[in-house]
């Protein structure tokens, strides 16, 4: 994930030099803001590829840096991890409304640090790979007769290219049938959280309607989705094949034409405990 640009906003210069020093020594680009008002403005002028928040700042705090962050059509997009010292009062739950992916304590821990990064560059980089090959699909859908398009559901993915990038991710990616929740397609990653030996077994078997482990949750975010075109950064329960229990951190989007949502998956269940 080298040449990433990240942007560090933050007005304690230890804790600065420090993130600066882990970051450029693992090949990321680093700005750095020492208040909300002109990180709002870097971060327009240079959209980095994500972002780290402080809460406690001089000016604006955190919490509204993040929202003017959100709300901005040019910067909605950017992933932002909130940093927090373990002794501040931190609303978690408010973090992720305002549009926050993830939050870390501080002292810094370094591996920790990269890890979280790594992860949330990973799945912003899917969900651009995603809405690019779903172009693609449109595209070749539309120039072939309608017989062809019902035949060829998911023929993106038979693309050499497609298939290895999909069945290699360390995501899970998940096609569904908006309206039974019946799994389309699968990559390997997911097959093993749903805990399957194969994807022939998740595909015979597995279905969202029925393992949600808060049922209504699932006409909920499914209508939330189809009304938004898609749905980012939200949490499930859901039970695996053996009945024991997973959380997910999902970005999934709405494929109208086809009828299906196409999903990204990460496993956050260790997150979860240790909270």
């Amino acid at each position: 994930m080298s040449n990433k640009t990240i942007l560090v906003i933050e007005d304690t210069h230890e804790t600065i030099e420090i993130i600066r020093k882990v970051l450029t020594n693992n090949n990321y680009n680093v700005a750095i803001s020492t208040d909300g008002e002109s990180a709002i403005q870097k971060a327009e002028m240079d959209l980095p590829d994500l972002i780290l928040l402080d809460i406690m700042m001089p000016g604006i705090d955190g919490y509204e840096t993040c929202k003017r962050l959100k709300d901005n059509d040019i910067t909605k997009d950017i992933p932002v991890i909130f940093t927090s010292a373990l002794a501040e009062a931190f609303d978690k739950v408010k973090a992720f409304k305002l549009g926050a992916v993830d939050y870390i304590i501080k002292p810094i821990n370094v591996e920790e640090l990269l890890a979280r990064i790594n992860t949330h560059l990973t799945v912003r980089q899917l969900q651009h790979d995603l809405q690019e090959v779903n172009k693609k699909l449109e595209k070749t859908v539309s120039d072939r007769t309608q017989a062809l398009a019902t035949t060829s559901k998911i023929m993106h993915l038979n693309d050499q290219k497609y298939r290895f990038l999909f069945n290699n991710l360390l995501a899970g990616i998940v096609f569904t049938n908006v309206d039974d929740g019946s799994v389309l397609d699968c990559n390997n990653k997911a097959v093993a959280m749903f805990g399957y030996n194969n994807k022939e077994q998740c595909l015979a078997n597995y279905n969202f309607q029925k393992n949600y482990v808060n049922p209504e949750q699932r006409n909920y975010f499914a209508e939330q989705i189809i009304k938004n075109g898609k749905l980012e950064n939200f949490e499930l329960n859901l039970f695996k094949n053996d009945n024991s229990k997973i959380w997910i951190e999902v970005s999934t989007y709405y494929n109208k034409e086809n009828n299906w949502f196409e999903s990204i998956f990460i496993d956050i269940t260790d997150r979860k405990k240790s909270v």
